[in-house]
């Protein structure tokens, strides 16, 4: 099979032109009919003209426009730069600048928050707007049934490929960035439990325009030839339709999600024997969770660990060093050390953060060289998370070093919410931490300090303050007015006590 993105439909185009590749509610297109429609995508992306290395952002949700973008900038050369969905208009603006990207494929039902942008404004004809998910390029000529040829440039491995935006526990998101060589590795290399083939019907369910989902799920399902349930619905009763309905040979989601599809009634009597693996990851499992999986599927639950930064770093799959609990052992590309403050090796059973050296790790944080030195030193990508090693060398999870609070798989950096907050006319001062909940892994809580004297307010207000100017899942779900907020003795606010109060 090819490594090579812009290959990467040609071995099922050629031998299985007549096969399912994507299912989208109710319809189906085959791989001879995904080869030519994203041609006609490529083709006019140049024809509007983008050349290799210009960046094309994508606004979308799950769906044959989101996919059929990426593969248009996998074959055209163009770096794909998909956005947060739930990205409003500041952060969008944010992105669209940092990128330089100079087209735009977005969603209709965004239109109020693009109208909000100052970056959309001035793309003329390069703005594309998606009225319709079934025919989503018509505008620019690019149906499913148009005929488009185009000329593949030939980029070398280390050419920027995607760049993907992050949140950090300071600043506004960062842009990770591929290369056409990191994003194949990361999508390519062989997930010990993961085995994917013709024969994998597999459920989209996270939202690709993320790592994970993409180089999990969809990027070697179509290499392999399988078929793709793309989902823009992720509720628990939805996904346990779709796979009950669809016969589907792999079900990977996050924690609480997972949580809540094994607790639907129409689940827990269906026939699931096709299915041959169940995943989860995106943050800590409780060990219940392994004990369900097990009793419903017959199978063992596979988690792991991996970042943005650097993918599918750890994996805890079948075999003889599998233990639930743990995210398991290291890839066999990839070197990971567990280092102290000073950048010593730690002693096996010691805690120490997480350092990574991985052929699928970015290349950096686009336009952004500080803080590229920052976290990548010596070929290490620096995780700030922390783990500790056992004598049989499997990882486990201790915590994060950095205060990164994870709501629905997706990181969201407290100063980036307390910035928004302290932006207020009448807040001297916030601070911002994650709190556990089932449904969504953490929630935002802010707790905030007035300035004396200053015009009153209500959390409630406060609340619709953040959410006017932040995506869904990083504006505040709860928000405590105080008197004073906690300091330790060096004068940081003390969260731990935020915590426990």
């Amino acid at each position: 099979m090819t490594n090579n993105l812009a290959e990467l439909l040609d071995r099922s185009a050629d031998a299985r032109p007549d096969a399912p590749a994507v299912v989208f509610h109710d319809h189906t297109w085959t791989y001879r009919q995904l080869q030519s429609w994203s041609d006609a995508v490529a083709a006019a992306l140049t024809e509007r003209g983008l050349r290799a290395g210009d960046r094309l952002a994508m606004l979308l949700p799950n769906g044959p426009a989101l996919l059929l973008g990426y593969l248009a900038c996998f074959k055209s050369g163009v770096v794909a730069v998909p956005l947060n969905y739930r990205y409003r208009s500041p952060e969008i603006d944010h992105a669209m600048e940092d990128s330089g990207a100079s087209a735009l494929v977005a969603h209709r039902d965004r239109s109020d928050d693009l109208a909000g942008t100052g970056a959309a404004s001035s793309l003329g004809d390069r703005l594309e707007i998606v009225e319709d998910d079934l025919d989503p390029f018509a505008a620019w000529g690019a149906s499913a049934g148009a005929r488009r040829t185009f000329e593949r440039p030939d980029l070398p491995a280390q050419a920027p490929v995607a760049i993907m935006y992050t949140s950090g526990s300071t600043g506004p998101p960062k842009g990770v960035t591929y290369s056409r060589a990191s994003l194949a590795s990361a999508a390519f290399d062989e997930l010990p439990g993961l085995h994917t083939d013709a024969q994998t019907v597999a459920p989209v369910i996270g939202s690709f325009a993320h790592e994970g989902p993409l180089t999990l799920h969809v990027i070697p399902v179509l290499r392999a030839g399988g078929r793709l349930i793309l989902m823009d619905r992720h509720d628990a009763e939805h996904v346990a339709d779709v796979v009950i309905r669809h016969r589907c040979t792999c079900l990977g989601l996050l924690c609480a999600l997972l949580q809540q599809v094994l607790d639907e009634p129409a689940f827990q009597r269906a026939d699931l024997s096709s299915v041959r693996f169940v995943g989860t990851g995106g943050d800590e499992v409780p060990h219940s969770l392994f004990e369900r999986v097990r009793e419903r599927f017959g199978l063992q639950l596979i988690t792991g660990y991996g970042l943005t930064e650097s993918p599918h770093v750890a994996i805890n799959a079948p075999g003889p060093r599998y233990a639930p609990g743990s995210i398991g052992v290291a890839m066999p590309s990839r070197q990971v050390r567990l280092i102290d403050d000073d950048g010593r090796d730690v002693a096996s059973g010691q805690v120490g953060q997480i350092i990574v050296r991985s052929p699928a790790s970015m290349l950096g944080y686009w336009n952004n060289p500080q803080q590229t030195a920052r976290a990548l030193r010596d070929g290490y990508v620096h995780t700030g998370d922390l783990a500790r090693q056992d004598e049989a060398g499997r990882y486990w999870f201790v915590g994060r070093s950095k205060r990164i609070i994870i709501v629905d798989g997706s990181n969201v950096g407290p100063g980036e919410v307390e910035d928004v907050l302290d932006d207020h006319p009448s807040v001297k001062m916030s601070a911002v931490v994650g709190v556990p909940d089932r449904r969504h892994g953490h929630i935002v809580a802010a707790f905030v300090q007035l300035k004396p004297g200053a015009e009153p307010t209500t959390p409630e207000a406060l609340r619709a303050w953040a959410r006017e100017r932040l995506a869904a899942n990083k504006a505040p779900v709860r928000v405590t007015i105080v008197n004073e907020l906690p300091l330790t003795e060096s004068g940081k606010v003390d969260r731990q006590r935020l915590l426990d109060a």
